[in-house]
C-alpha cells in the first residue's frame, strides 16, 4: 500500500537547486535528476518501514546515479519528506528542517499543517 506523501516547504527549493546544477552541467541532466529523485521517491513512497533511521533520527533513501540523499520520516501511514540534499552536505547537516512547533521532537501529528502534500 502506497503511504500519503507530504513535503517540507524547502523541500522544492532543494530539487530546483539540484535540477538547475545538473542542468547547468550538462543539457539534459537535470531531467535524468528528476528521473532518479522519482525512481527514488517512489520506493520510498512503497516502503517507508523498510528503510533505517540515521542518527538524526530521520530515514534517509539514496539516489542511485546521484549523490543525494532524501530525507524522511514515518508517522502511521505518511511519510514527510523534509529535505533532499547533496550527500556531500549529509555530515553536517543535522535535520534541523525536522524541528517544529513540538519542541524537542522530530515529528509529531502537528507537523501536517506545516507542510504541502505531495499532488
Amino acid at each position: 500500500m502506497k503511504s500519503e506523501v507530504f513535503f517540507r516547504p524547502e523541500v522544492e527549493n532543494d530539487i530546483a537547486d539540484a535540477f538547475s546544477w545538473y542542468e547547468h552541467c550538462r543539457e539534459g541532466l537535470g531531467a535524468e535528476f528528476l528521473m532518479e529523485y522519482r525512481r527514488a521517491l517512489a520506493i520510498v513512497q512503497e516502503r517507508p518501514l523498510s528503510i533505517a533511521r540515521e542518527r538524526h533520527g530521520l530515514r534517509v533513501r539514496r539516489l542511485l546515479r546521484f549523490p543525494y540523499l532524501i530525507h524522511f520520516d514515518v508517522v502511521d501511514d505518511t511519510v514527510l519528506i523534509v529535505a533532499v540534499l547533496s550527500a556531500c552536505r549529509a555530515d553536517t547537516w543535522s535535520g534541523e528542517r525536522s524541528r517544529n512547533e513540538c519542541g524537542d521532537q522530530l515529528i509529531c501529528r502537528s507537523w501536517r499543517n506545516v507542510v504541502r502534500r505531495a499532488s
